[in-house]
């Protein structure tokens, strides 16, 4: 068995005018016009009569990269700007913050307390910490700054009252005044039980001297004698 067109030169298929040729989607049901930049092992060739031809074009590999390159980037700067202004957000929150504190009263000592110790003649006083700060202390109208949170005074005035005030002070503020008294002993003198107010001695005698000329027995002088 032989070809025909064996040993024969024959020209090429020409098509008819109402017949085109359209790169076609391969697998595509229907058919889709193969967008441009699709691969060539996934387009194939296909004759369609003129008003047949398939209208819809599919995506192109590098226009579906594109699209996902361009989405991703879309993603991230949307994760960028979220970012920036949860950071910003952070920021401006702390600043609340500092401003608030900044405006902050500043507390009191509280736990103020005084003593006086009879021995040393002194009297002493504390108080509870105010974080950062140092310490006005006023005592008997006299002023002073520490950083500690005691105090020891001398040279009270015995039977006086003395009245301590203490502020915090702290960045340019300066909180209320916690403020205490302590009582000084008045001292006893050793002449005070030495004699009473009548002129008796110690041991509850009369002085003759504060008793009319009587003796230290309560009897009247005797009378001299002469030669």
């Amino acid at each position: 068995m032989s070809h025909v067109s064996a040993n024969k030169e024959t020209a090429d298929f020409k098509a008819p005018s109402n017949v085109v040729s359209v790169p076609i989607l391969k697998g595509s049901n229907p058919p889709v016009r193969a967008g441009s930049g699709t691969p060539s092992d996934q387009v194939s060739m296909e004759l369609f009569l003129a008003g047949t031809v398939p209208s819809r074009t599919s995506s192109s590999t590098t226009e579906k990269k594109t699209k996902e390159d361009d989405k991703s980037k879309e993603e991230a700067e949307a994760a960028k700007k979220k970012a920036e202004e949860e950071k910003k957000k952070a920021e401006e929150e702390k600043r609340k913050q500092e401003e608030a504190e900044k405006n902050k009263p500043l507390s009191a000592p509280t736990g103020l307390s005084a003593s006086y110790n009879a021995t040393t003649k002194q009297v002493s006083a504390s108080w509870g910490a105010v974080e950062g700060a140092t310490y006005e202390v006023t005592v008997n109208g006299q002023k002073s700054t520490v950083s500690t949170t005691s105090i020891t005074v001398a040279g009270m005035t015995p039977g006086s009252t003395v009245t301590i005030s203490v502020v915090a002070v702290k960045d340019g503020k300066t909180s209320g005044a916690a403020t205490t008294t302590v009582s000084i002993p008045a001292e006893t003198s050793a002449n005070d039980n030495a004699t009473g107010n009548n002129g008796q001695n110690q041991n509850g005698d009369n002085n003759p001297e504060n008793n009319n000329g009587q003796s230290g027995n309560g009897d009247p002088p005797s009378p001299g004698t002469t030669e």
